[in-house]
């Protein structure tokens, strides 16, 4: 079933239980999906038109620079929760993963900020206290050039060694004024230069799936939601953070300077990115983390990005 909002997915379920009106349930829940399919459809197609029209963006270089020895292996972060909550992104916590809705949902649900900030700091003593969320990541700097659409990833000891690459997706450019791949923030290897390419992997820990796994065998719904609510929050909030140490490894410290981009994403769709990331650190043995067939990490708030430290870096 479209549901637009998680309380749209409760009405539905008790309809759906209730046995009445079934048939124009389905009936209208049908229109809706075919509306949407019909409407990325032609979305496909018309940006399939623009990317085979619009002309590729220029990066510069010239204004580029990174220290000598930019480069480093793979190293371990962990931040007790009790001393990383106060990094959280407490607005998008409550709305989105804790599924609480904006403003005026709240008001309706007459669920206050008050309410709201007491379960913050319940359920981070809770996880902090028990261990059930550790947050954590991994994140190294790698030599690099870009070949195409590519990122070709180089052994820090012996620069001629190949240990993986990237594959980025072109995609449509701010403005739909010219296109751009993110390989292309990166100095490609016919200037004979070597790069930097920021990798991370952030995440909370193996051990909060048992504890899931625990409420969901009593009925309590309601805690499992807010635990992996909160679980997803701090693996993007880390990631966050391990993106400015790796901005402050390579001088730009306090500064935006270029982007991070998460495999799964429109600009590097491939999943399977993410076990190239997941072999380049080592994450299994360090973290804990583990990676299926499909690319999908467990536990599953874990996030994993590849960084270009180029100015104008973005997504589109």
């Amino acid at each position: 079933f479209y549901c637009a909002t998680a309380m749209d997915g409760i009405n539905i379920m008790n309809e759906l239980m209730s046995g009445a009106g079934d048939s124009a349930l389905l009936d209208s829940n049908l229109q809706k999906l075919r509306a949407r399919y019909e409407r990325a459809q032609r979305r496909t197609q018309e940006d399939r038109k623009l990317i085979e029209s619009l002309p590729r963006r220029k990066i510069s270089f010239d204004n580029y620079r990174l220290p000598e020895r930019p480069c480093f292996d793979p190293e371990v972060v962990r931040i007790p929760l009790i001393d990383f909550r106060e990094r959280l992104d407490k607005r998008t916590l409550f709305s989105l993963n804790w599924r609480f809705g904006g403003k005026s949902a709240r008001e309706k649900q007459g669920t206050s900020p008050e309410h709201l900030e007491d379960l913050f700091l319940e359920w981070t003593e809770k996880a902090h206290t028990n261990a059930w969320l550790q947050p954590q990541g991994i994140m190294a700097i790698f030599p690099c050039q870009s070949r195409g659409d590519e990122v070709v990833v180089f052994d820090p000891r012996e620069s001629q060694k190949e240990l993986a690459r990237f594959d980025f997706d072109l995609v449509i450019g701010a403005g739909k004024e010219d296109t751009v791949c993110a390989a292309q923030y990166f100095r490609p290897e016919d200037t004979g230069l070597l790069d930097a390419v920021g990798i991370q992997i952030s995440s909370t820990g193996p051990q909060i799936d048992e504890q899931l796994e625990h409420f969901k065998e009593e009925g309590d719904s309601e805690a499992a939601l807010l635990l992996q609510g909160l679980s997803d929050r701090i693996a993007e909030d880390f990631a966050e953070y391990l993106h400015g140490l790796l901005r402050a490894r390579v001088g730009l410290e306090g500064t935006n300077a270029g982007t991070r981009w998460s495999p799964g994403y429109p600009a590097i769709t491939h999943t399977a990115n993410n076990e190239k990331i997941h072999e380049l650190l080592n994450a299994h043995s360090r973290i804990g983390v583990s990676i299926t067939e499909a690319g999908e990490f467990s536990p599953t708030g874990t996030t994993a990005a590849i960084v270009s430290f180029h100015p104008d870096a973005r997504y589109s």
